[in-house]
């Protein structure tokens, strides 16, 4: 049987980082240094359903979109820790961009997964002329956390519980709007029929033309660490990859397994 995944592929970008902090704590925790560490638990969580990810810190906003677009993501998500001038504000609030549907309803589903696991205020969705949501050229979500400049907030976001809960509420978000079941329920190990891996996307995509013009109508490209790979077919049996390698190799392409 033929288990075939087409991955979506979903940018993640922690805010700020480099030499610019954010936002700074009472305690002089740094924003950047709490979204980042909420977005490396994420990409494991997002990998582990086979969805494609890409992390990508930068105090430049140009370069992010730019970076986003390059890539090609179907969806954007921007982490962020809030602040507040005065009075520390408190909870927990999405954006999207204004006018984006797509936007708004990827946004309502994360912030709702997000006020159930930090337990703070709900502020909920709204919408703004971000750059990050403006360059993009996919729907896109910018969300803050909450609020580092309040004593009680910047404690919880320096905890590793919260850091997980707050990966762990993307992610569920995350999937939930894709409509990818999570956790995963897919083995641990597929076997990946392959015809092709290339540097160049440009010459993955006539790979695969040549390959779906000679039946393999199921083939799509997986990007794996920067290379673009044409795969025929994946399986959980490896009699099953072997028995779709041999009509690979048969119609005169070369082909190989690829485990995992």
């Amino acid at each position: 049987m033929n288990e075939e995944i087409i991955l979506a592929k979903v940018f993640i970008n922690p805010g700020h980082g480099g030499t610019d902090p954010g936002a700074i704590g009472p305690t002089g925790y740094w924003e950047a240094t709490c979204v980042k560490a909420v977005a490396d638990i994420l990409n494991v969580k997002l990998q582990s359903v086979g969805i494609s990810t890409h992390v990508y810190q930068s105090g430049t906003l140009s370069g992010i979109a730019g970076a986003a677009n390059a890539w090609r993501a179907d969806w954007f998500v921007s982490i962020h820790c809030n602040s507040s001038a005065g009075t520390p504000g408190t909870g927990t609030e999405t954006y999207h961009y204004p006018g984006s549907a797509q936007g708004q309803a990827f946004a309502a589903v994360i912030q709702a997964e997000l006020v159930k696991k930090l337990g703070r205020a709900n502020r909920g969705v709204k919408s703004a002329n971000f750059q990050v949501l403006r360059d993009t050229a996919m729907p896109a979500i910018l969300t803050e956390l909450l609020f580092i400049n309040n004593p009680v907030e910047e404690a919880l976001l320096k905890t590793p519980a919260c850091q997980e809960n707050a990966a762990e509420a993307l992610a569920i978000g995350i999937c939930r709007h894709l409509g990818v079941t999570y956790p995963n329920p897919l083995p641990p190990t597929l076997y990946r029929v392959q015809a092709g891996a290339f540097s160049v996307r440009a010459n993955a995509e006539n790979m695969l033309a040549l390959v779906k013009a000679a039946g393999f109508t199921s083939a799509i490209i997986r990007e794996v660490s920067g290379v673009f790979c044409v795969q025929v077919g994946a399986y959980s049996i490896r009699a099953n990859a072997e028995a779709m390698l041999a009509l690979v190799l048969a119609a005169g392409f070369s082909g190989i397994i690829k485990e995992g």
